[in-house]
């Protein structure tokens, strides 16, 4: 696993992200590109209860992305701190989906 800190614009860079968890702070997200499997862990939305200013440079330090070699070890992680159910697996979108 990986660890990379983004940019707000998470939609851009992982257009077929999916929610796995939402919470009044933030949400979890899974997603798949190149190959590889990714946990966004998005927690911006704690920033939007702050001043416009502090919201802004609040944000990219909310947002974390933590990359695995394959969706069996994301879901893995996912599965270990209770954000996915045991028997549940993250469904891929298909392309018409996209």
């Amino acid at each position: 696993m990986t660890e990379q800190h983004e940019r707000p614009n998470l939609r851009d860079r992982f257009p077929t992200m999916r929610m796995v968890q939402g919470c009044a702070g933030g949400a979890i997200y899974a997603a798949e590109e190149d190959s590889k499997a990714y946990v966004i862990e998005d927690e911006s939305a704690l920033a939007l209860a702050r001043e416009t200013g502090m919201a802004t440079d609040l944000r990219g330090g909310l947002q974390r992305v933590l990359a695995f070699p394959s969706a069996v070890e994301r879901d893995a992680y996912l599965r270990e701190r209770g954000w996915l159910p045991r028997r549940r697996a993250i469904p891929r979108l298909r392309p018409s989906d996209r």
